[in-house]
């Protein structure tokens, strides 16, 4: 039986060099292994009013026809990243070699792939009028534990639709499965996800971000 995924590795939360990853629904996971395509979506349906305000400033600014996004995070699990990004049971994170992914990108200009730089009101203040690259990829210091990477698409000749790139398999390093997904599912949805054509080898766990053995058991050594 393959054993549920650690989440926690001696308090760190930082990915080790060239993983990178993408909280997301399980849909979008099935999606993308069975089509082998990722694609970029609208920031106007975000969460964060910020980030929708900010790339909807920098859209008007360069004249853009099209603006699509995708987020990806460098930090490891934490409760916010499930939380807020694949809250739920049907939840999952999808960690890729940040190398190969970039690939699926590379021959496209349009596409700009950059981390996300935070600053202080202060600092922001003292940069204004924010350059055009700011508005794409700033945001407030208080959003640094995302530790976010952002794939950014720009057209200024035409209006796109959900931009999609061809993905490589190789590029998927593993997939994890919600914390709050319930421990009966998880083999049904591990056979799930190997069952696509070309995910048999795939890495399938479960989080244990909120049911962590290892942790728990230091409470019981009095």
């Amino acid at each position: 039986m393959i054993p549920e995924f650690d989440s926690i590795k001696a308090g760190k939360t930082k990915l080790a060099t060239n993983i990178i990853n993408r909280y997301t629904s399980l849909a979008s996971a099935v999606n993308l292994l069975s089509e082998r395509k990722l694609t970029l979506l609208d920031p106007n349906t975000w969460d964060d009013k910020n980030d929708v305000h900010y790339l909807d400033r920098y859209k008007k600014a360069v004249s853009a026809k099209s603006v699509y996004a995708l987020c990806l995070s460098r930090a490891g699990q934490t409760y916010h990243h499930w939380r807020v990004f694949a809250g739920g049971p049907d939840g999952v994170c999808i960690s890729f070699f940040e190398d190969k992914l970039k690939e699926s990108f590379e021959w496209d200009p349009r596409v700009e792939y950059q981390d996300v730089e935070y600053l202080s009101i202060r600092e922001a203040r003292s940069r204004v009028p924010l350059e055009d690259d700011d508005l794409k990829f700033v945001k407030h210091s208080r959003y640094k534990p995302e530790q976010e990477t952002r794939v950014v698409f720009t057209d200024k000749r035409a209006k796109t639709e959900f931009p999609s790139y061809d993905i490589d398999l190789d590029a998927v390093k593993r997939i994890t499965l919600s914390p709050w997904l319930s421990k009966p599912l998880v083999s049904s949805m591990r056979k799930l996800l190997k069952s696509i054509d070309g995910c048999r080898d795939l890495e399938v766990y479960r989080s244990t971000l909120t049911d962590f053995k290892d942790w728990k058991a230091l409470a019981d050594r009095r």
